[in-house]
């Protein structure tokens, strides 16, 4: 098995390599209101899955989209499910519920100084696992790598394959959660306070954005929502995995694609004055270029 993962992970990132993710968020012009209707995402755009002409070349019958922004205090993220289960997870145990049902997932590199071709996890690298446990939401975060985590939030996982451990995993009450929809549609929209993430958005500009490691996906059901039936990601497709506990919680931020803050809103309305931009009188061509290639 784990000869298996290792030369589906080596596949994946030859895929990775050839059609590099990147997704742009910028931020939003009033706060998003939490309530699973995705009617006040004005100006950004859905990011989907898998391209139409991939699932008809594919054979694909079910989809997801995503959408993200961001505040002074917060992460925004919403995702549109189609085809992949109802919106429920049957487990009691909060560490493990990407094992028994729905979860919709964001991964994230929260240190832009980081190698972006780590193959292994670094402080800063993250996974927060949103899905309900007894009908009500909850949010997981891990962290593999937490030089400030108690003894008591380090977590192990271990299959007859390998053993994992992680140095943080703790459930975040300060994120907000809603969804709606069922078995053939459901919506999940979330409120990640910056901080819980160790996230740092200053600094990002129209022509210098804050780029970070980023992917997202989904975890389908049964109607019951008791098992896995498949893990969906937008840049990792090292996902086949579904009977290793261990394999199914590793961060590989290789397969990740890219996530650029801008500093501005999705129509182009500055939010702070750009500091490291030529001073007026003095623009260069190779700066109004670049300049309009970001924008």
């Amino acid at each position: 098995m784990r000869k298996a993962h290792e030369w589906e992970h080596a596949h994946a990132k030859q895929v990775a390599r050839r059609d590099v993710k990147v997704l742009d968020c910028y931020r939003a012009l009033a706060p998003i209101k939490v309530d699973a209707s995705l009617n006040d995402w004005d100006g950004v755009e859905p990011v989907p899955l898998v391209t139409e002409d991939y699932a008809k070349i594919h054979g694909i019958h079910h989809n997801a989209s995503f959408r993200m922004a961001y505040d002074e205090r917060h992460l925004y993220v919403g995702y549109e499910v189609r085809g992949l289960g109802p919106p429920k997870n049957s487990g009691n145990q909060w560490d493990k519920l990407f094992k028994t049902g729905a979860a919709v997932d964001l991964h994230l590199g929260a240190d832009p100084k980081a190698d972006p071709a780590r193959r292994q996890a670094v402080a800063g690298d993250l996974r927060l696992l949103m899905t309900w446990m007894g009908g009500k939401p909850i949010a997981v975060l891990y962290r593999p790598v937490a030089p400030e985590a108690k003894p008591d939030e380090r977590w192990d996982v271990v299959s007859p394959v390998w053993k994992l451990s992680f140095d943080l995993v703790r459930i975040v009450a300060s994120v907000a959660m809603a969804s709606s929809g069922g078995a053939d549609r459901y919506v999940v929209e979330v409120a990640i306070p910056l901080d819980a993430l160790g996230l740092n958005l200053a600094g990002g500009t129209g022509v210098s954005p804050v780029r970070l490691k980023l992917d997202w996906g989904v975890l389908a059901t049964d109607a019951g929502g008791t098992v896995v039936l498949g893990r969906h990601y937008w840049a990792n497709k090292a996902t086949s995995v579904l009977s290793d506990a261990p394999s199914e919680a590793a961060l590989h931020p290789d397969l990740w694609g890219y996530v650029r803050f801008f500093d501005r809103s999705a129509k182009g309305i500055r939010m702070t004055e750009p500091k490291d931009l030529t001073p007026a009188g003095k623009a260069t061509d190779d700066g109004l270029k670049l300049e309009l290639e970001e924008d």
